[in-house]
């Protein structure tokens, strides 16, 4: 392999790896969006579950028969 040859598949691979690199980047973005979006739906349902248990509901760990039996 001479000289040229090798600086050409250098920079293919340089190609390949910057591609990779702006492909992880964007999926790094995508997922800390959605991670911030379930963190957001999770406390959005843990207040309306401490609200619900505040106001008599059942406990969540209560052990009390469903009202059809």
């Amino acid at each position: 392999m001479n000289e040229q040859q090798r600086f050409e598949a250098l920079e293919v691979k340089l190609t390949h790896l910057e591609d990779t690199v702006a492909e992880l980047g964007s999926t790094c973005g995508r997922q800390q969006r959605e991670l911030a979006e379930l963190r957001e739906r999770l406390r959005v349902v843990s207040e309306r579950l401490a609200g619900y248990e505040e106001t008599g509901g059942a406990s969540a760990t209560g052990h009390e028969p469903p009202p059809h039996y």
